[in-house]
C-alpha cells in the first residue's frame, strides 16, 4: 500500500526513463522535473484548502483549515513535524507514536511561533472563482509563517516518498528490459516480491539464473554518486552482481573487495552486462536491433514487471 507522498510512477514515466537509460541519456533531468511536478501539484491543493474548507473559523484559519478533520499524517506535516523525527524521538512511527508525538510537540511549536518578532502584517490571499466572485482572506503573520513551514515539510515528505517510489517502480522492469536486450530466456531470471505483515510488496529481490539452474542476486539502486546506501546493502543481502546508475570508485572497490560483480548504467556501461552473464555462464546474446524494438521490448518487460510475479 501506497502514502500519498509514494505514489507509483505512472507507466509512461516509468518507459521514458528507462528508454533514455538504454539510449545512453541522463534521465534526472527528467525525474527532476516529475518530483517537481509532483510538489507543485500537492502546493497548489495545500494553498485552496483555504477557499475550499467549508464553514471554517476565520479567526482561526489555520487551525481551521489545516488541522481540524485532517488526518493524522495530515496533521503532522501542517504542524511542521516530520515522520523521522517522530520515529528517532518515539521509537516508532505508528499511529499511536505519531498521536503522541503531536500531543506533546504541538505546544511547543505554538510557543515558537509566538516569541517570533517580525515586521511582516497581515497576509491577504485571493481566489478567483470562475472569474466571478473573488473571495478574499487575511492570514495572520504566524498562521502565514505556519503554512511554510507545513510547505517545507510536505516537501521533504514528497522528496522521501517519491524517491522510494521510483526506485520501487524502475528497478524491476528496467533489469526485465535489460535482460531481454542481451536475450535470456524466462528461465534466466527471476524477479520474487517481498512482502511486509500487511501483504503488500516492499521491495523486490531479481535473480538471474545460470545454465545450471544456480540462482545469482542482483542489487539494484539508481542511485547518485556517493550515495553510500545502496552500496552498504550488498554486505547484508547475500549479493552476486550489483548495478547502479552511477557507481563512485568507492562503490566499485567494495564491490571488487567482496566478490560482488558490478556494472554500471550510466553512458552506455550497461552493454557491459554480457561480461557478467559470460562469468556466470548465462547464454546470451546481444539484440543488435533493440534501438528499433526498444518501445516494444519496454513494454514487454513493465507488463511482465507488473503480472508474472507475486
Amino acid at each position: 500500500m501506497t502514502s500519498k507522498t509514494e505514489q507509483k510512477l505512472e507507466k509512461n514515466h516509468v518507459k521514458n526513463i528507462i528508454k533514455k537509460i538504454f539510449k545512453g541519456e541522463s534521465h534526472r533531468p527528467y525525474l527532476l522535473s516529475l518530483k517537481t511536478q509532483e510538489k507543485l501539484k500537492t502546493f497548489v491543493d495545500l494553498i485552496e484548502k483555504i477557499d475550499k474548507k467549508k464553514n471554517k473559523n476565520t479567526s482561526d484559519l489555520f487551525r481551521s483549515v489545516y488541522l481540524d478533520d485532517a488526518t493524522i499524517d495530515e496533521k503532522c506535516w501542517h504542524l511542521g513535524i516530520a515522520k523521522k523525527t517522530i520515529g528517532d524521538t518515539y521509537g516508532s512511527q505508528s499511529k499511536d507514536a505519531i498521536q503522541l508525538g503531536i500531543e506533546e510537540l504541538e505546544p511547543l511549536i505554538d510557543d515558537l511561533f509566538k516569541e517570533v518578532s517580525t515586521s511582516l502584517g497581515s497576509v491577504e490571499i485571493s481566489f478567483n472563482n470562475n472569474h466571478e466572485n473573488i473571495n478574499r482572506y487575511k492570514i495572520l503573520p504566524k498562521d502565514f509563517y505556519k503554512i511554510l513551514l507545513a510547505v517545507s515539510t510536505r516537501s521533504a515528505a514528497l522528496s522521501g516518498g517519491f524517491n522510494s517510489t521510483f526506485g520501487k517502480s524502475i528497478e524491476k522492469p528496467l533489469m526485465i528490459t535489460l535482460c531481454k536486450i542481451f536475450q535470456l530466456g524466462r528461465e534466466n531470471y527471476y524477479a520474487h516480491d517481498l512482502k511486509d505483515e500487511g501483504g503488500f510488496s516492499r521491495e523486490t529481490d531479481f535473480y538471474i539464473i545460470d545454465d545450471l539452474k544456480n540462482k545469482h542476486k542482483v542489487e539494484m539502486k539508481m542511485m547518485g554518486k556517493g550515495n553510500p546506501e545502496g552500496a552498504d546493502s550488498i554486505y547484508a543481502r547475500g549479493t552476486k552482481v550489483f548495478v547502479g546508475d552511477t557507481l563512485s570508485e568507492t562503490n566499485k572497490k567494495q564491490c571488487d573487495s567482496v566478490g560482488v560483480l558490478w556494472l554500471e548504467l550510466r553512458k552506455n556501461g550497461w552493454t557491459k552486462f554480457s561480461e557478467i552473464l559470460d562469468h556466470l555462464n548465462i547464454s546470451n546474446k546481444f539484440n543488435n536491433d533493440y534501438e528499433r524494438e526498444l518501445d516494444k521490448i519496454i513494454d514487454e518487460a513493465y507488463f511482465e514487471a507488473n503480472n508474472f510475479y507475486s
